[in-house]
């Protein structure tokens, strides 16, 4: 064999052990807390006291020093994905999902807590440094489920959508000084679930309250600088168009029939137009929907998951440039990681066992090495907050 040829071979391997190395982001043993006086029902995560790290808050059902009051925990990171003790603050009786939006525009992150029995949403302000004022309410209708922020009218300000009653979103436009409008409603899909009938008005406000919505996320789908809604439900995947003003058209259906859990929006291809993935817990699967562009979406590609896919999350996992996910599935115990061939495109799964019955998880660089790691937890038996670092350089 020539040297030449030697060094072309030695090249080759090289590269192909690089490229190994790239494949799929390596995480390390996972680390299992055990949540004491916790009990989580949601999670999502934030630089909450502005030091650089990324810190948590936990929505519960109940906690320790008083049941069903003191019910959002904060625990603060120390920089290296250990956490100080948790700090807990009122919310409402029946905590359903939490996650964090600058809506005062104070360069701090705020809290908005879903109470699905009490049919209203609770929002803590922070104080710059990880302290809380007082709650404040918003009443948004019978059984409020999910919820997120986006600039809807393009004014700077956060503003807010709920899922409502499984059959609207309630829109609440920011005004400033810390206050929202009244909501404004807008109808989803409330087809009937095989035979039978939902369509009655359960709280008298004029609209039918339908059954399932799950999840609902912002992101800009028709490319025209304004952040739509799109929305999952038991029974459909439903896109309402922003007008540019805040205002929103009537639904369209992306998927009329079938049961979805959550979803995510993200430009998986790279031509600059967000794309959906959509946890299918009937297929056991995830389905990527890509847009063409202008909102309309070209048909599911299914990518097999384990058993009942609930959360999902999107993020660059191996640092090469592209939008990976993470999907957790409740019944097989594990975590997904569906590696982006730089397409749009997914590989098969890589999964990672988790502790049982751990259902949501949140993603970023909680170490401070620049590599997104993961924390999930348990929303039933056992309250467990488990963390899995990313070790990929």
């Amino acid at each position: 064999m020539s040297r030449k040829i030697f060094y072309l071979l030695l090249l080759s391997y090289f590269i192909h052990f690089i490229n190994v190395l790239a494949v799929e982001p390596q995480f390390e043993t996972r680390i299992d807390l055990r949540a004491k006086n916790m009990y989580p029902k949601s999670i999502c995560a934030s630089d909450f006291d502005g030091d650089g790290d990324t810190d948590l808050a936990i929505a519960n059902l109940a906690s320790d020093e008083s049941i069903l009051l003191q019910n959002v925990s904060v625990l603060l990171n120390n920089g290296d994905c250990t956490f100080q003790p948790k700090v807990d603050y009122k919310a409402g009786r029946t905590t359903e999902s939490i996650f964090a939006s600058d809506l005062d525009s104070d360069g701090s992150d705020d809290l908005v807590v879903v109470n699905r029995h009490d049919n209203f949403i609770s929002i803590l302000y922070n104080n710059g440094d990880a302290t809380f004022r007082d709650v404040v309410d918003y009443d948004v209708g019978l059984y409020p489920g999910s919820a997120t922020a986006a600039d809807f009218n393009g004014d700077g300000k956060q503003d807010l959508a709920v899922t409502v009653s499984f059959a609207y979103v309630a829109i609440l436009i920011n005004k400033g000084n810390s206050k929202f409008d009244d909501p404004i409603k807008y109808c989803t899909p409330d087809t009937a679930l095989i035979g039978l009938s939902r369509h009655i008005d359960n709280d008298n406000d004029g609209y039918r309250d339908g059954f399932g919505a799950k999840s609902i996320c912002a992101s800009d789908l028709d490319g025209d600088g304004d952040q739509d809604l799109v929305v999952t439900s038991l029974e459909s995947i439903s896109m309402l168009f922003n007008k540019g003003n805040g205002t929103f058209d009537a639904y369209v259906c992306l998927v009329c029939y079938g049961i979805f859990q959550f979803l995510i929006s993200s430009d998986f291809d790279g031509d600059g137009d967000n794309d959906l993935a959509v946890t299918d817990p009937i297929s056991n699967s995830v389905k990527v929907f890509m847009n063409k562009g202008m909102g309309e979406f070209y048909s599911a590609v299914d990518y097999a998951a384990g058993d009942f896919p609930s959360s999902i999350r999107a993020s660059d996992f191996d640092r090469d440039g592209h939008i990976d996910l993470a999907v957790e599935n409740v019944m097989s115990d594990d975590l997904s990681i569906f590696k982006n061939k730089g397409d749009g495109t997914f590989q098969t799964a890589t999964t990672y066992p988790v502790i049982k019955l751990s259902d949501l998880f949140v993603v970023s660089d909680f170490d401070g090495d620049n590599d997104v790691d993961i924390v999930l937890i348990t929303t039933a038996g056992r309250p467990y907050i488990s963390i899995l670092k990313n070790r990929q350089y």
